[in-house]
């Protein structure tokens, strides 16, 4: 799926058919330091040294997700 992003806070479904871990379902966005995503109690954050990190590991199927891009 292609979706058009902005800066800032955009939503983001994520209505694939199994769980992704975040950076295989991010890998095509082309983020940059500070780049935050979160579902209602988890998040990450993405560094240019060590990619997507926090506790969400895992985007799952039918939930949908904030995206923050600086």
């Amino acid at each position: 799926m292609v979706f058009d992003l902005n800066q800032n806070w955009n939503w983001l479904p994520f209505v694939v058919s199994r769980n992704v871990t975040v950076s295989d379902a991010l890998a095509n966005l082309d983020a940059s330091d500070g780049d935050f995503i979160k579902s209602q109690s988890l998040f990450a954050i993405y560094s240019p040294a060590i990619g997507w990190k926090g506790s969400l590991s895992y985007l799952k199927s039918g939930e949908g997700y904030m995206l923050k891009q600086i």
